[in-house]
């Protein structure tokens, strides 16, 4: 797996820039759950700060699309192993948040739009081959006895 500093230096890849401020180079950064894009910064203390969703480098359009292909690669295989220990969702907007940046800049729009390029292909595999009809009524029925216990117990919102 490839370190921060491997991503952030290949052809189309902007350099990292250096903390600006003494608290700023106090930060630990960390990959959650192993993912290579899911950073935690830290202070020099320990103490949670933060949590990037979606962290991977400055590249150009056409170079960020192979990040985010293999991005996807990496998240999808978290899920299936149950791995990953965050919301799902989290990433996903981070990565469409990404996409709205400028494709003609060197950012993270390529990357983003790679990803989740990724992940729609995931879902059309999915509608074909998985028995989602199945699984959705029978969510939605989960989700009515929940509604239905909540009411019950005077906790709904």
């Amino acid at each position: 797996m490839e370190t921060l500093a491997e991503r952030t230096t290949r052809k189309g890849a902007k350099a990292p820039e250096k903390p600006k401020t003494q608290a700023q180079s106090a930060r630990v950064q960390t990959n959650l759950n192993g993912l290579s894009f899911i950073t935690q910064i830290h202070d020099k203390h320990g103490e949670y700060i933060s949590t990037c969703f979606f962290d991977v480098p400055h590249e150009t359009y056409e170079a960020g699309w192979h990040t985010g292909m293999r991005v996807a690669a990496e998240f999808m295989a978290a899920m299936q192993k149950k791995t990953l220990k965050i919301n799902v969702l989290n990433v996903i907007q981070a990565a469409a948040r990404a996409a709205e940046e400028d494709a003609n800049g060197v950012n993270r729009c390529g990357a983003a739009v790679g990803f989740l390029r990724m992940l729609e292909d995931m879902l059309l595999w999915s509608a074909n081959t998985a028995p989602h009809k199945t699984y959705i009524a029978d969510r939605i029925e989960r989700q009515r006895q929940t509604d239905a216990r909540l009411d019950a117990a005077g906790g709904a919102a």
